[in-house]
């Protein structure tokens, strides 16, 4: 199967360009062997970001941020397509 679970975190790892060390791949739901559109592929994807700018301390107010007593801020993606093996 060309989209198996460990190709699904490869290829989503060599899709952030720049970011591939730091993105944690959540969870993944491939389609199985004969599933049709009503099925679904699905792809969850985390990325901590730390501030480097003064923004950051904004960012705290709300939550995020970098510095000392804070922690970063987690950004997360999902992708979603329909089966049509």
């Amino acid at each position: 199967d060309a989209l198996n679970q460990p190709n699904v975190v490869t290829r989503t790892k060599a899709a952030a360009t720049g970011l591939s060390a730091s993105v944690t791949v959540a969870e993944v739901t491939t389609c199985p062997p004969g599933s049709g559109p009503t099925a679904n592929a699905d792809v969850r994807v985390t990325y901590s970001f730390n501030f480097i700018t003064p923004i950051g301390a904004i960012a705290r107010m709300f939550g995020g941020g970098s510095g000392p007593g804070s922690s970063p801020l987690t950004l997360t993606a999902q992708g979603v397509m329909p089966c049509e093996t």
